[in-house]
Order: C-alpha cells, then sequence, then structure tokens
C-alpha cells in the first residue's frame, strides 16, 4: 500500500476554510517549470501520434454551428502559419462541417468542386443538386427549382418543382397570387 504523508484520504472534501489556505499557501509561488529539454522530449513523444477518425468526427461535430470570434480565428490562425507544411483541408480539418454553408441570401450550398455549374469557391445550391439526383441528368443554367412550401432548406424531393426557365417560374408565382386574392 502506497503511503501519502500530509494528504487527506482520497474522495476527501475540503472545507471553504481549508480550500482558502491552500489557496494562500500557493500565491506567489511559481508552478513546475520545465526545462528546455524536457520541453523538446514532450514534444517528440507527441510527435507522430494519430487521431482516431471516430475521435476526429466528435471534434467536427462540437464545432457544428459555432462561431468563432474574430480574436479566436486570428490565434487559430498564427498558430496554422507556424506549422510546417501540414495544413489539414476538407474532412481532415477539426471544423470542417459537412460541406455545408449557407450564403447571403439564406440557401443551403453544398461542396462540389468538379460540378460543370460551381460557384468561384466549389459549391452549388443543395436543391439542385437534390432535383439532379431525382432526375438522374444535370440541370441547364435556365432551369429553375421551386420550393413548393417556400422554405428555402427544406430540399426534399418531393418539396421542389423544376420549372424549364424564370419566366415560367414567375408566371406561376403571379397565378398563385391571383388565387390567394380572389379565395
Amino acid at each position: 500500500m502506497e503511503m501519502r504523508y500530509n494528504m487527506p484520504p482520497k474522495g476527501y472534501i475540503f472545507t471553504e476554510e481549508s480550500r482558502r489556505k491552500m489557496s494562500e499557501a500557493k500565491k506567489g509561488r511559481p508552478g513546475p517549470k520545465h526545462t528546455e529539454e524536457t520541453k523538446r522530449k514532450m514534444s517528440e513523444t507527441r510527435r507522430g501520434r494519430f487521431i482516431s477518425e471516430e475521435t476526429k468526427q466528435k471534434i467536427r461535430n462540437s464545432h457544428i454551428g459555432k462561431k468563432l470570434s474574430m480574436e479566436h480565428k486570428r490565434k487559430i490562425s498564427e498558430r496554422q502559419k507556424g506549422r510546417k507544411g501540414i495544413q489539414l483541408k476538407g474532412f481532415d480539418n477539426y471544423n470542417w462541417k459537412g460541406g455545408k454553408i449557407f450564403n447571403e441570401d439564406g440557401y443551403i450550398l453544398e461542396l462540389s468542386p468538379e460540378h460543370p455549374y460551381k460557384n468561384g469557391r466549389g459549391y452549388v445550391r443543395e436543391h439542385r443538386l437534390v432535383m439532379e439526383n431525382k432526375l438522374g441528368r444535370l440541370l441547364t443554367e435556365e432551369e429553375v427549382v421551386h420550393h413548393i412550401n417556400r422554405n428555402i432548406k427544406d430540399n426534399r424531393p418531393e418539396n421542389l418543382m423544376l420549372f424549364t426557365n424564370n419566366a415560367e417560374h414567375i408566371s406561376f408565382h403571379e397565378k398563385q397570387k391571383k388565387m390567394v386574392n380572389y379565395v
């Protein structure tokens, strides 16, 4: 059995007074300082360790929907600059959110770098991809995908309707307005 001198038994709960005294006793005392040699050894032992896919996925999921402050983004940027040639991109990056983003109009964009109608950053509107999968072909640039329930985030195939051009789409909306006014 290991002897621990001047230590309370495991699970002992300190009183507020005891905690205050311990805190006072620690004040002014520097924490453990590592020598440069020790720091180097610790760094070498960490080098080459791999994070499991399960852990990577947990980290990714914890970042979904969180917004970073400008200060935090700056710190991440500074940290990344110090890395030598290792820049994790896409799925391997800890901040990966599944390749989906929202544009300024509120539409969901999906990363599709090989798509012929991608934007400058390689994204395509998700409802267009869903309609293409439903039809089994690429949409033309003139074709317009309409959300039946008018919720632009609802990209279920049964909620999408295809028009051959924007004039047909606008005509459809005009007819709907007239129906609502006369009812």
